[in-house]
């Protein structure tokens, strides 16, 4: 294994990497390379989408239609020519570069703000209604059958507003769809960060992932949308960022952060649990790397800060309340209803169907009767499987496609103005272009093309470098694979994949330039040296008089 030389503070005279680490680093790579190829294959073969108009608005339902996968590959190569001159430019400053990216985003989600006139609805309408009754010391939605004591794991976004509506006035959603904007931008931040760590000559020091991340305004969309999902996947981000830096020499202070922005995480929303499994992965696999088991207590430090704020803030809501709050319905409910085919002319295969809350009602909220019913319908569906394959298969496609394959994540019909169909209104002439006119077509079109070039550069990268990859650098893959798996098991829809997808952001970028790398020998040009370590960077030659460490590299 060769030897790089760094002052980073990493621990000199480490062993050779012990084969159960090589194993579990090359065996989780090509696992996740298989994710991204099967990602690529999909959105290569078909599109999903939703109709903004007529009846099937308002039901969440998923359509399928071919997808012009040879746009893509066309685009991908014209990126690439393109790409290779970016990279021939000298004295490029990916900093400068991301900037101007971060503006032109933020400007655009501001635009969006102030001409949306979106509002919430549905669940979000629900949770902002419940934090102005809290300011009022209005409790009930925690008794026997109301919102809360059916899910209270939505405690912790509920306090969010409730705090945000004390400061700026009650109901004053407009100042948390602001804070969406700045949590974006901070998310596609921290996108670039990770660039910069793990593959610093792949992304050009970052400044192709700035490029590549400028085409996501499927995320600039989220905006408007008062829920869980944009603080978590910023929470989520820091989390995993901060552990990284602590992994490649940083300091124990980034891995209490680690612990604090995690458990925040999935405080806000449950995709922040795919974080700390990944993140719990790499410490074990750091701890044998380095064979220190004594770093294995700060597994234990991720579980503290996630159990402790999660047990804390319900004992203070209960004291609050005046009584103990529920459990809520049984996980193995919404397994169960993953599972089940949608009712009629709405959503896709595995999306919600009122399944959980149901069968928790009809037990009289009995959470052991519940479960019990939960597993003999599991049992039951994976009977059926059994008795027709074809039919499970079929099932798993479509309820993959229809997570995978949605370029907009919802973003749009999240945004939509239901009350056109509900109650027959007309659209304004901005939310007709946007939702149903040409605008739509433009957009919609733009994130497709955009969804099928992330997975294609993604699984590029991967698949090049995948031998030489460090475990940190297959960090965004753990995550990635972590929601694959999950989305099958769990509830589907595509606005919980769309965290997933930014993820492969900064390998995209990888696989851009790999691509214009490609181009250049093509075109008889020299190709550019990279480091045999996949992408990690080598930190510059020590300061006179500094002392120089020479020792095997530690990140894997």
């Amino acid at each position: 294994m060769h030897e790089i030389e760094t002052n980073l503070g990493a621990r000199p005279g480490l062993q050779k990497e012990p084969g159960f680490v090589k194993f579990c680093r090359g065996a989780l790579g090509w696992l996740v390379l298989a994710v991204l190829a099967a990602l690529v294959l999909a959105n290569f073969y078909t599109t999903a989408y939703f109709k903004l108009e007529g009846v099937d608005a308002p039901h969440e339902k998923i359509f399928f239609r071919p997808d012009l996968w040879p746009v893509a590959i066309g685009a991908a190569c014209l990126a690439a020519v393109w790409a290779a001159l970016f990279q021939a430019k000298e004295n490029r400053n990916s900093a400068r570069i991301w900037w101007r990216v971060l503006l032109v985003l933020g400007l655009l989600g501001a635009a969006w703000l102030a001409v949306s006139g979106v509002e919430p609805r549905a669940d979000a309408l629900t949770m902002s209604e419940i934090a102005q009754r809290w300011i009022q010391g209005d409790y009930s939605d925690f008794d026997t059958g109301e919102y809360l004591f059916c899910y209270p794991y939505q405690l912790g976004y509920g306090l969010l507003l409730e705090g945000v509506y004390r400061l700026f006035g009650a109901g004053n959603f407009q100042i948390v769809e602001w804070l969406n904007l700045a949590c974006i931008l901070a998310s596609f931040w921290m996108l670039g960060a990770f660039a910069r760590m793990l593959l610093p000559q792949d992304s050009e020091g970052g400044g192709l992932t700035a490029v590549v991340a400028a085409g996501a305004v499927c995320a600039v969309f989220y905006t408007t949308f008062v829920y869980g999902n944009v603080p978590g996947m910023t929470l989520a981000f820091a989390g995993l960022y901060f552990q990284l830096r602590w992994q490649r020499g940083g300091k124990a202070g980034w891995m209490l952060l680690s612990g604090v922005c995690t458990a925040f995480s999935i405080w806000m929303k449950t995709f922040g649990l795919i974080f700390l499994l990944a993140q719990i992965i790499l410490l074990i696999l750091h701890a044998a790397r380095q064979r220190r088991l004594g770093l294995l207590a700060w597994v234990l430090v991720l579980l503290v800060c996630w159990q402790g704020l999660d047990k804390g803030a319900e004992a203070w809501m209960s004291r609050r309340i005046g009584h103990a709050m529920n459990e809520g319905g049984p996980m193995v409910l919404t397994i169960a209803m993953g599972m089940q085919m949608p009712e009629e002319d709405t959503m896709a295969e595995g999306w919600f169907n009122a399944y959980n809350q149901d069968t928790y009602r009809t037990a009289d909220y009995d959470g052991e009767l519940a479960s019990e019913r939960g597993r003999q319908a599991i049992a039951e569906r994976l009977e059926e499987f059994r008795d027709d394959p074809q039919m499970a298969l079929e099932f798993y496609k479509n309820k993959t496609l229809s997570q995978w394959a949605e370029p907009t994540y919802e973003s749009l019909w999240l945004s939509f103005p239901m009350d056109s169909v509900w109650q027959d209104e007309p659209l304004t002439a901005f939310q007709e272009a946007v939702y149903q006119g040409g605008l739509n077509v433009l957009l919609e079109g733009w994130m497709n093309l955009y969804q099928s070039l992330v997975w294609l550069w993604a699984a590029i990268y991967v698949a090049a470098r995948r031998k030489e990859l460090e475990m940190t650098q297959l960090a965004p893959g753990l995550v990635i694979l972590g929601g694959f798996l999950f989305q099958l098991l769990w509830e589907g829809k595509s606005q919980y994949t769309l965290v997933y997808f930014l993820m492969a952001i900064p390998y995209a970028s990888g696989g851009l330039a790999i691509t214009s790398q490609w181009v250049k020998g093509l075109l008889g040009g020299r190709r550019p040296r990279r480091p045999k370590t996949g992408g990690a960077s080598t930190p510059p030659p020590s300061a006179p008089g500094q002392r120089r460490v020479r020792t095997e590299s530690a990140y894997r």
